[in-house]
């Protein structure tokens, strides 16, 4: 029966070079002292297979984790550490290094690392998706980068030269913030299959995973949602309409819901056309202007900023 072994990496930086020593642990629980050290060096020790990582040591098998490959361990059968020489250490700090802190459990001396755990900043994008129609991409921001829900990275990795010396940052994602943020958008009533792509009606997309009645009453549960879904439907002939219709709920339903957005911490960005939609709250007020025998009635179209008169 194997054993489950995480690899812990060692890197030390020394006045003319850097040392890089890795250790095996059997047992997480290290703030109880429940683990072991493996000592690499006791005998049988050979690498069974390389990816998956497996290896004999002593009498025992370990299977390690993390998607360590077998042959990272081979070299501490034999030797205490391995040198990296001054010449060469900028190309594997960048390289071999960075991709250990951001991977693997990774202990440092001589050399500093900062852990950032930045707020997650939800942008909600209004462009095709990639069945080519118009939908609210979710993508999230963390300090000078972006990503997706489902993209797999946990943090990201950078590294700094400042002379004989090396700086890491490793930058956190918060996945239940995120979560939090696609739980608002489904409170609001678009739909989604892959917490990435958003819409406010059922599109082919769905229709086209499941049987109409059993996706729509899946998806849908109101009225409303499934007399939407119907007028959807009867323009499904009609590309052009259905595009247009398509874009015109995803365009209402930001519109209707942009105070919320903003209070949320919400970005909102238009990539579908040349022209941009005006994307904020708009209201509907009227005037009446009475004289002798007649009277006028005024209607403007009402933003935070500016007023639209129905007529010129």
């Amino acid at each position: 029966m194997p054993h489950d072994a995480r690899a812990v990496f060692h890197f030390e930086k020394e006045e003319k070079g850097s040392r890089y020593r890795m250790h095996l642990r059997h047992g997480d629980d290290v703030e109880t002292g429940d683990w072991e050290k493996i000592r690499l060096k006791e005998k049988p020790a050979l690498v069974l297979a390389n990816k998956p990582g497996w290896v004999l040591v002593g009498a025992r098998i370990y299977k390690l984790e993390d998607g360590v490959d077998g042959l990272k361990v081979k070299p501490f059968f034999t030797k205490d550490f391995i040198s990296i020489p001054q010449t060469a250490e900028e190309q594997y700090f960048r390289k071999f290094v960075a991709r250990a802190i951001k991977n693997h459990e990774v202990h440092l001396s001589g050399i500093e690392m900062q852990v950032e755990k930045p707020a997650p900043v939800p942008v909600l994008k209004l462009e095709n998706d990639w069945m080519g129609e118009p939908a609210l991409l979710l993508e999230f921001k963390y300090d000078g980068r972006q990503c997706k829900h489902a993209d797999p990275d946990s943090c990201w990795v950078e590294v700094e030269g400042k002379g004989n010396r090396y700086v890491f940052t490793k930058t956190l994602r918060n996945k239940a913030s995120e979560e939090d943020f696609i739980t608002f958008l489904l409170a609001k009533g678009l739909k989604t299959k892959d917490n990435s792509s958003f819409k406010a009606f059922n599109s082919k997309a769905f229709q086209a995973t499941n049987e109409g009645n059993n996706r729509k009453q899946a998806l849908f549960t109101t009225p409303e949602e499934i007399n939407t879904i119907e007028n959807i439907s009867a323009h499904l002939s009609d590309p052009g309409s259905t595009g247009d219709m398509m874009l015109n709920l995803s365009i209402d339903w930001v519109a209707n819901n942009h105070r919320f957005l903003m209070e949320k911490g919400f970005q909102v960005e238009q990539h579908l056309h040349k022209q941009k939609f005006f994307l904020g709250s708009i209201s509907l007020e009227m005037t009446f202007s009475a004289r002798t025998d007649w009277f006028d009635v005024l209607a403007h179209a009402v933003s935070a900023t500016t007023a639209f008169p129905f007529i010129s």
